[in-house]
């Protein structure tokens, strides 16, 4: 064991400390980039004001009505009485929409919170995946890229599926990836593939990719 001479007690090792500090570094440069995204959604968010941008209107509708109708705990009800189609918008974004409890009213503002908190989970995973697959710079410049880039920024200050379904599509792909060694990752991947579905239609391009992949493998 090393032992610190200025301090007269046991020391790290180099290569301990090395380590550490590399973690530090990398956990403040994961927050920072959360943290900027964070800050620059809520300033779009608040520019984010007209509320049939898109298929805003839609959304809020679908979410109204799911939360009408008993939300989350009476979904599966609703699908297989044929209430709620996917024709309308899928269903995943909606359910989280109609989860927050508020008032109609707030579901617009409560829908941009949602897609930026969610925006703010793809920017750490994205940041994670890329450090797993490809090392820190990789990962440093994805994430800045990503973080600061107009038309992520413009998706995660609205209401819209695009966030909720950007992670999906990262996770599946990354499980799809690390099945070429892991198995047991190929659950997973079927499953966040469902979860794009159900956040967008097309989440279902996803199939072929897993099946192509499996196939090769």
């Amino acid at each position: 064991m090393e032992l610190d001479l200025h301090m007269g007690r046991p020391g790290k090792a180099p290569d301990a400390i090395s380590s550490t500090t590399a973690r530090l570094y990398t956990l403040i440069f994961l927050t920072l980039a959360c943290l900027a995204l964070f800050l620059l959604g809520l300033d779009k968010i608040d520019e984010a004001s007209d509320p049939a941008y898109e298929d805003t209107i839609s959304y809020l509708k679908v979410a109204t009505f799911l939360q009408d109708h008993g939300g989350l705990a009476n979904f599966w009800t609703l699908f297989i009485k044929g209430e709620h189609k996917a024709v309308l918008q899928h269903p995943l974004y909606p359910l989280l929409l109609a989860s927050f409890g508020v008032e109609p009213h707030e579901l617009f503002a409560a829908g941009k919170m949602l897609s930026l908190i969610v925006g703010v989970a793809v920017v750490a995973t994205c940041f994670l995946i890329a450090r797993n697959l490809y090392g820190n710079l990789v990962a440093y410049l994805a994430t800045l890229l990503l973080a600061f880039n107009v038309t992520f920024l413009r998706t995660v200050s609205h209401v819209m599926c695009e966030s909720l379904l950007t992670l999906f599509v990262l996770l599946s792909v990354y499980w799809m990836i690390t099945g070429v060694e892991k198995e047991r990752h190929w659950p997973w991947a079927g499953a966040a593939a469902g979860f794009a579905y159900l956040t967008k239609g097309t989440g279902f391009l996803l199939l072929p990719v897993f099946t192509v992949t499996a196939i090769l493998v």
